[in-house]
């Protein structure tokens, strides 16, 4: 398995080996905007769209949000249309899901459907702040 390097261009990572499609910047998803601000309202610190490495595949998986601090977790935020639409799509999901908690990381997954209302909303703040141990005054 080879090493790969990191390099940081204008707030954005990339990791030498990925192919183009993977290297090329995305806008966020409403839901993936969702969250980006759950987290912030929460003061977290976190990186988006960051590769991370494991020992189980010679290519980074690029996960949604990095949380840096107190320990590294994971969060996915995953679209019913796509991750759910066919067993292929929920096996990579699973094993990703698997690779990451292998290598010690608190893996965390937000469906998009959760936070299409303000409540749901709300319910996944308070399980990103059980998954974190963030507490507020």
């Amino acid at each position: 398995m080879s090493s790969k390097k990191l390099s940081v261009t204008q707030d954005t990572v990339w990791c030498e080996g990925l192919s183009w499609q993977q290297r090329v910047p995305r806008a966020y998803t409403k839901p993936e905007m969702q969250v980006f601000k759950i987290l912030q309202d929460l003061g977290i610190r976190f990186v988006t769209q960051q590769p991370v490495q494991t020992r189980f595949r010679e290519y980074p998986y690029i996960v949604d949000f990095l949380v840096l601090e107190p320990k590294l977790h994971v969060i996915e935020v995953l679209g019913r249309r796509f991750h759910d639409r066919t067993k292929r799509q929920r096996v990579k999901v699973d094993v990703k899901r698997e690779c990451l908690s292998g290598e010690g990381f608190k893996y965390f997954e937000v469906w998009d459907d959760e936070l299409k209302t303000k409540q749901g909303r709300e319910a996944v703040k308070e399980k990103v702040k059980q998954f974190l141990n963030v507490y507020t005054v």
